[in-house]
């Protein structure tokens, strides 16, 4: 399994000083009870924008809150630095684990990628209370210094083998694949006012 693969599955809280560099390091339980819910949901309110998916049930939810006030006018490169970012940061895992699969994916995961119209969240309070109950969450948020924080967890005691989706491993790949099926496709079309060359990538260590 690659280093990027192994890294989504523990539960952990990464911090950067900004895009493009970064010398944060990582934090959380790691035994897939996840990050305590009280300090998601803090991060979440804390922030003046966040990015991101968590599985709720059996299909992902998009998050996507931003706070236009709390920017001057590069608000739409940060929301594009964090979608630039969460690309870069799941495809090796989405492509190793689509490997591994091949024709034993499930009917019912296949379908639920192929969904276009998966629910978005774009309000604070809301996102927060979202991300608590999550079973997979994958989420940048930006804070007011203009730094960035990725929050992963997979809270695999909410995962019963009698749901739908019982395995931990295909929950966190139906959020990777969302997340990384929409940066290919808002890329595709960038909004007026975005400059390619100003979007960023955020660096994470540790």
């Amino acid at each position: 399994m690659s280093d990027d693969a192994a890294s989504f599955g523990r539960s952990d809280c990464d911090s950067d000083s900004g895009a493009g560099s970064g010398s944060g390091s990582g934090s959380g339980n790691g035994d897939g009870s996840g990050p305590d819910s009280n300090d998601v949901a803090a991060e979440i309110r804390a922030s003046r924008l966040v990015y991101g998916a968590v599985l709720v049930e059996e299909r992902p939810t998009f998050i996507e809150c931003v706070d236009r006030d709390s920017f001057e006018d590069d608000a739409d490169e940060a929301l594009y630095t964090a979608l630039n970012s969460l690309g870069a940061d799941l495809v090796p895992f989405v492509h190793e684990t689509a490997e591994e699969l091949g024709d034993a994916l499930p009917a019912t995961i296949a379908a639920t990628l192929e969904d276009d119209d998966l629910p978005r969240v774009r309000a604070f309070d809301r996102a927060a209370s979202t991300a608590v109950d999550a079973r997979v969450s994958y989420l940048l948020v930006n804070t007011d210094d203009g730094g960035w924080k990725r929050i992963r967890d997979v809270a695999t005691d909410r995962f019963g083998a009698d749901d739908q989706l019982s395995d931990p491993r295909l929950g966190k790949f139906v959020v990777a694949s969302a997340l990384v099926e929409e940066s290919r496709d808002r890329f595709a079309e960038l909004p007026d006012g975005v400059d390619a060359e100003n979007v960023g990538l955020v660096q994470w260590s540790g």
